[in-house]
C-alpha cells in the first residue's frame, strides 16, 4: 500500500516522529527556508496535514493543497486553523480532545495552590539564605474552604471541580447552560457574578472569537484586588490590557 504524503507543520516529540515516519510520507514544512517554493514543489501530492494546536493552518496554506482531506491537530485546541477555510472544502479537522485533560487540570491547582502557599517565593528564600538571617517565610493564603469559580464547564473545568472538592471548597461554575453532572455545585451563568463569589477564578472555556476577552474589566474588577485568576485555557479569553491596570493598580 501506498505511503500517503503528509504536510507537517511543526516538530512533534520523538516518540510520535517513529509513528509518523513508517506510516507516512513526511514534508516538514517548519525546516524549508523558502516556504512558497517548499509548498510549490510538494502541493500537488500532499493529503493530509500533521500541525499542532499553537501553530494551526492558515487559509493560504489550506487553499495552497488542492487534494487536502484532513487536518490532524496535535493537541486539543483547534482555534488557530481556519476552520471556513476547511469546511468550504469538506476537509476533516481532528484534535486531541482527552489526552491532556487530567494534567491540565492537576497543572491548574498546582498554580493554585503555588501562588496561595507561596511555594516558589519560600524556594528562593531557602536557596538564597534568607532562611538564616530573616527567620521565618511570611505566612501566606491557605487554599481549603476557600470559594472557587469555575468559568467554563467542560472536561478540564470538571477535572479542576473534582480536584477543589478535596479541598474542601465552595464551587461554582459557569456554562452556556446547567450541568446535571454538576448538581452538587452552584451555577452561576453570568462571568461577573460568577468573579463576584469567588477566591479564585480557573477561566477553563475554548478560545475563538465567541470567548476572546471574556474575563474582562468588569469581571476582573468583580474578582477584587484579593482575588487569584488562573487561566489554563487560551490567552486570547483575557483582556490582557485590563488585567495589567488592575495588576498595576492593585485593584
Amino acid at each position: 500500500m501506498n505511503k500517503v504524503n503528509i504536510l507537517q507543520i511543526g516538530p512533534y516529540p520523538d516518540w510520535d516522529m517513529e509513528a509518523l515516519e513508517r506510516n507516512f510520507i513526511l514534508h516538514p514544512y517548519f525546516t524549508a527556508e523558502d516556504k512558497d517554493a517548499f509548498i510549490e514543489g510538494c502541493a500537488g501530492s500532499i493529503r493530509g496535514v500533521a500541525t499542532r494546536g499553537d501553530l494551526g493552518l492558515s487559509r493560504k496554506l489550506i487553499e495552497s493543497l488542492p487534494h487536502l482531506e484532513i487536518i490532524s491537530v496535535y493537541g486539543v485546541g483547534y482555534d488557530a486553523v481556519d476552520l471556513d477555510a476547511a469546511r468550504e472544502r469538506n476537509i476533516h479537522v481532528t484534535n486531541t480532545p482527552d489526552v491532556l485533560t487530567k494534567d491540565v487540570a492537576d497543572f491548574g491547582v498546582a498554580m493554585m495552590l503555588a501562588a496561595s502557599r507561596g511555594i516558589i517565593g519560600a524556594e528562593d528564600w531557602v536557596r538564597s539564605g534568607d532562611w538564616s538571617q530573616k527567620g521565618m517565610y511570611p505566612l501566606k493564603t491557605r487554599v481549603f474552604g476557600k470559594r472557587v469559580g469555575i468559568l467554563g464547564l467542560g472536561r478540564i473545568g470538571y477535572e479542576i471541580a473534582k480536584r477543589c472538592t478535596a479541598f474542601m471548597m465552595d464551587i461554582a461554575y459557569s456554562a452556556r447552560e446547567k450541568k446535571e453532572f454538576a448538581s452538587e455545585w452552584s451555577y452561576i451563568q453570568d462571568p461577573r457574578a460568577l468573579a463576584e463569589c469567588s477566591d479564585y477564578l480557573f477561566v477553563t472555556v475554548t478560545g475563538g472569537a465567541a470567548t476572546k476577552h471574556i474575563v474582562n474589566k468588569a469581571v476582573i474588577e468583580s474578582l477584587g484586588p484579593e482575588g487569584m485568576l488562573i487561566n489554563v485555557s487560551r490567552a486570547s479569553n483575557i483582556d490582557e490590557e485590563a488585567l495589567l491596570a488592575a495588576l498595576e493598580n492593585k485593584t
